[in-house]
């Protein structure tokens, strides 16, 4: 049965891996023949931002770590939009993502605890190219997180708990979208949506990969994160890597003030609390005296 999972989970990888990327080289061939529609680049831009706010403001900050929370009006507003965005990313149900970034920092770098660490075992060269494409994808069959446990410790509404459900997932999130996509740009807008899904993967996944190889650490904590701040607008913020996993719990991922500007989901949570009717509220982050504790340890 577990050779059967593995090889199921495979063959969904490949079919996302192969898929997203023959939309990225049809979009391309459409882009350099300059044939190319303006809706088209409006579904490419579009997706792209819409994922990646998805992904980091509702997967990762709200999902995973709850570190802030919807108003009343917040969350029959702004709540299913932001779950509409991460279900188009193609990243996976709602609570099998949660439940693996929980183990994620649970047992960080820890090649028994962390289901993507790329810090395993290697001989040579070609083992840590392997361990690389291990922390970036191949890890994604093998993962068997305690989903159950997640449910149980998170506040999840009942979309989540529908949108955990792998075939209504796609459903109601990629099948619906590309449905959406060939409406208004017909099968070249489907191939421009999966060029953006190819694009954001592989950022998402990069976290994980070259998260935790390259790039400046600040504080003192027992993994290997890094911040590549160069890629950190591109993602949301989420490329302050090291700095979230000083204060997982933090809804801001920048500390510093330039920091702050590169982080454009903690932004994003600060002009929705702006609103007349604020959208979200009890954003958690760490204050000065904590930050120095952590950079004196």
């Amino acid at each position: 049965m577990k050779t059967i999972h593995l090889l199921f989970g495979y063959l969904k990888l490949g079919v996302l891996l192969l898929g997203s990327l023959a939309g990225l080289i049809v979009a391309g061939v459409h882009f350099w023949s300059w044939q190319w529609q303006w809706q088209h680049l409006a579904i490419f831009i579009g997706t792209f931002v819409a994922i990646m706010f998805g992904v980091t403001l509702y997967y990762h900050r709200r999902l995973a770590h709850e570190a802030y929370d919807f108003t009343w009006v917040g969350n029959y507003t702004l709540r299913p939009l932001l779950q509409f965005c991460a279900a188009i990313s193609c990243q996976g149900p709602f609570a099998w993502w949660g439940a693996n970034h929980r183990e994620h920092h649970e047992g960080a770098d820890k090649p028994d605890k962390d289901p993507h660490t790329p810090h395993r075992p290697w001989r040579h060269f070609l083992s840590k190219a392997s361990n690389f494409l291990w922390a970036h994808m191949r890890w994604i069959p093998h993962a068997r997180p305690d989903i159950e446990a997640f449910v149980k410790a998170r506040r999840l509404n009942a979309v989540d708990h529908v949108l955990s459900y792998g075939a209504i997932y796609l459903l109601i999130g990629p099948f619906t979208y590309a449905l959406c996509m060939y409406l208004v740009g017909g099968w070249l807008g489907i191939a421009w949506y999966f060029a953006a899904v190819w694009a954001t993967l592989h950022l998402t996944w990069g976290v994980n990969s070259a998260g935790h190889l390259w790039g400046s650490r600040r504080f003192k904590t027992n993994e290997h994160s890094r911040n590549i701040h160069v890629l950190s607008p591109l993602s949301g913020g989420e490329y302050q890597h090291h700095n979230h996993h000083a204060f997982p719990w933090s809804a801001r991922f920048g500390h510093r003030k330039w920091e702050i500007l590169l982080d454009p989901g903690y932004l994003a949570l600060c002009f929705f609390k702006l609103f007349p009717v604020p959208l979200v509220c009890n954003i958690r982050v760490p204050t000065p005296q904590q930050i120095q504790r952590r950079l004196a340890k």
